[in-house]
């Protein structure tokens, strides 16, 4: 074999080479990226995840779970539950300074002009403030009621049931507001938040509960389901697993 036909070989060689490791440390550094044909012929079937379900403690209403199924409230049975959400407010585009979990919802679509409003909220969340149920429910007020005038109540203790018979004591905040006019705006609406301190092992955050709602609620309506806010003997969950 010649020099030159030598060389080709050498070089073709080569190529082939190079093209084999290439190959390879592709699949090694990238295992999960998958092909053209892995995308376009397997599926993976969606399922929900399992969910717990409590009973309500108000006859008539329906009750809203913590992901254990450890702490629930209950709401009105026209609200709609959406306990695999998250419900976040951002302030001048910096992230979420509000954020409530496990949320119900009431009168959404009611505004022409804005179809995901809802008339009313609730939700779930922690603080470390000194008066967390202030906190909770002058914030909650502000981010969905924008410049409105806020009537703050003074606070009222209460008693929260808790395991083994036992309860804790509580805070609960009301406030009414007078929102300023505007599109799909009422002359009333009542924010409330209720709370409760953790008290383990030094833990500084309280649990917080809060509702908001335009007067198609009345202040009693919405104080009920802030005091239907407890924890769930593990008796009275039940995991369901919901149809795919």
């Amino acid at each position: 074999m010649s020099g030159k036909r030598l060389k080709i070989s050498l070089l073709l060689a080569a190529v082939i080479l190079l093209g084999a490791v290439g190959y390879v440390g592709f699949r090694l550094f990238s295992p999960d990226e998958p092909t053209h044909a892995d995308s376009r012929n397997v599926r993976v079937p969606y399922s929900r995840p399992p969910f717990v379900v409590v009973p309500p403690v108000v006859p008539g209403w329906q009750s809203v779970a913590g992901r254990d199924g450890s702490y629930a409230y209950d709401v009105p049975p026209d609200w709609t539950p959406k306990p695999e959400a998250m419900r976040n407010w951002q302030a001048d585009g910096h992230g979420p300074v509000l954020r409530l979990a496990r949320p119900a919802f009431y009168g959404k679509g009611y505004c022409e002009t804005d179809r995901e409003r809802p008339r009313g909220g609730t939700g779930v969340a922690t603080s470390k403030a000194p008066d967390p149920s202030v906190k909770i429910a002058t914030e909650l007020a502000r981010h969905v009621y924008g410049n409105a005038k806020l009537t703050v109540e003074p606070s009222q203790e209460t008693q929260i049931s808790f395991e083994h018979g036992k309860t804790r004591p509580g805070t609960i905040t009301m406030i009414e507001v007078t929102p300023e006019p505007g599109d799909c705006q009422s002359a009333k609406a009542y924010v409330g938040a209720i709370s409760i301190a953790s008290g383990e092992n030094g833990n500084p955050k309280c649990a917080v509960m809060a509702v908001y709602s335009d007067d198609t609620m009345s202040r009693d309506q919405v104080l009920q389901i802030l005091k239907s806010y407890r924890w769930v003997p593990p008796g009275n969950r039940t995991t369901t697993v919901p149809p795919r």
